[in-house]
């Protein structure tokens, strides 16, 4: 499918789905993808407001049809024709299911990137009346594709001589040059290995202040690939517990929440061990 804009979620519905999974845009308009108020599962992109406005295609799904299921929801944003799409495919089936497509009736900016919401939490009022609060489902990790970004290409740079050291690089190539003086002389090469080992690294924040909401963790740069992680909450109160979603080699969203499942705000430390960086 075509998308100038895409979301990618692997996550677990609750038997019962409430809240936000995610909220982001730009000024003026936005996208939200949650329940609403009555229960049903919504997305919507394209202006702000509640109900249905005329730049703002609308879809919408009975939570049933959701509850209680582990898979991917995609979310595809195609600005040419004002088109949002949205797709379910289930751990174990073969293919995804479309919930449904709407199309705008008038014209709304494209993907600015800004005033972005949160992942599992409702921040910025983007969806107007249709949904919020904390998702409480599992969301393991949230991916999103901007089409409107020019993709950047790697430049391999000349070859060089190989020397044992520390390099950065996105990628390797080697190659093996044989040279003989002696023109009545075969050379076979029978076995040719190379070996790369990625440092490690630990990462860490200390006191970082985490609203009721909860607060994104960045790693920058990013591990190689998702790296351990603890997280030492402070001056909580008795029966809180830490929510940690979207752990991924970027980063993380912590929050804390009491023994009703309401947010509390504080402030904590954190370390990430892992190997490698990306950039």
């Amino acid at each position: 499918e075509r998308a100038d804009a895409f979301f990618a979620i692997e996550l677990i519905f609750d038997g019962a789905p409430s809240g936000t999974i995610v909220e982001a845009g730009g000024a003026g308009w936005g996208i939200y993808c949650g329940l609403d108020a009555a229960g049903d599962f919504v997305t919507r992109v394209g202006g702000g407001g509640s109900g249905h406005p005329t730049n703002c295609a609308k879809v919408t799904a009975p939570a049933a049809m959701l509850a209680g299921k582990a898979g991917t929801l995609y979310l595809g944003i195609f600005d040419a024709d004002l088109t949002l799409s949205v797709w379910f495919h289930e751990a174990g089936q073969d293919a995804p299911a479309l919930l449904g497509s709407d199309v705008a009736i008038v014209d709304w900016a494209l993907w600015a990137g800004g005033d972005v919401g949160g992942w599992g939490f409702h921040d910025n009022d983007i969806a107007g009346s249709d949904g919020g609060g904390v998702f409480n489902g599992a969301i393991s990790e949230g991916r999103f594709y901007d089409a409107t970004t020019p993709p950047v290409f790697p430049n391999w740079t000349e070859w060089q001589d190989f020397q044992i050291g520390d390099y950065v690089a996105r990628g390797y190539d080697f190659k093996l040059t044989l040279e003989t003086q002696a023109a009545g002389t075969a050379v076979r090469v029978s076995e040719f290995s190379m070996q790369i080992d990625m440092p490690d690294r630990v990462e860490g924040g200390d006191d970082v202040i985490c609203p009721a909401a909860g607060v994104a963790i960045v790693y920058a740069p990013g591990f190689k690939s998702k790296p351990a992680v603890t997280v030492d909450g402070q001056s909580l109160p008795v029966g809180a517990r830490s929510v940690r979603t979207l752990a991924t080699r970027t980063g993380f969203h912590q929050q804390f929440i009491d023994d009703l499942g309401a947010g509390i705000a504080c402030t904590f430390d954190w370390v990430a061990k892992g190997y490698g960086r990306t950039e």
